[in-house]
């Protein structure tokens, strides 16, 4: 069964740095914010007024949040969204928002980590997991 199957992929959004606001009331987390081992840290957070061309791309709880671009340490690391505050993803950070079974496709994310990266290509000393990839990835034991 293919990711696509069972969530909706959603790419993150493309900000501009004269966007960003430190006092606006949506958190915006990057790349620079997901750790191995399913760990967020909100150091470097920047946050931008709500619009309608990010309404549609607010977080919800249960969302799983993937970096799909950076470093090979940086490449897939994941977080489960499940803070109280208004949140989107920026890229190269996509949003997997599973249709149901949401512990069942975070477990399966996890347990397929290293092979994830292993499909992320090279593009100019980076690696990147395209989005077609990743809708197309096949769990062989779902």
């Amino acid at each position: 069964m293919a990711l696509i199957d069972i969530a909706e992929i959603i790419p993150g959004i493309r900000t501009q740095r004269e966007q960003f606001i430190e006092r606006g009331n949506v958190l915006v987390i990057s790349f620079r914010n997901l750790r191995e081992n399913n760990k967020l840290i909100l150091t470097e957070s920047r946050k931008i007024y709500l619009s309608e061309q990010i309404e549609n791309k607010i977080l919800k709880h249960g969302d799983i949040i993937m970096s799909c671009g950076g470093s090979i340490g940086t490449i897939c690391n994941m977080y489960r969204f499940d803070l109280p505050v208004k949140a989107v993803a920026s890229q190269p950070l996509v949003v997997i928002r599973p249709r149901e079974n949401q512990n069942d496709i975070w477990d399966k994310l996890n347990n397929h980590y290293y092979h994830l990266k292993l499909i992320a290509k090279d593009v100019h000393s980076q690696k990147r997991l395209s989005l077609n990839d990743l809708r197309n990835f096949e769990f062989l034991d779902f």
